[in-house]
């Protein structure tokens, strides 16, 4: 996420400075992502799945033993 903002001043004459009408500003707000990530969030919530399983895993056969 990005904001930005911009003053300016339009004015050619040095008298000019202190119009109102020599004053331009501007404010912009972005959002930026990745578009190609070439299957890397897939995977990182694959591998991110089979780590859930394997702690169940192993909690389950803990309980196995303890019992």
């Amino acid at each position: 996420m990005s904001l930005s903002a911009n003053l300016g001043l339009l004015a050619l004459k040095f008298r000019d400075w202190l119009d109102d009408d020599a004053f331009a500003g501007s404010v912009a707000a972005s959002i930026a992502g990745p578009l190609l990530d070439f299957g890397r969030t897939q995977a990182d919530i694959e591998r991110r799945d089979a780590d859930t399983r394997m702690a169940f895993a192993d909690y389950r056969a803990q309980v196995f033993n303890a019992l």
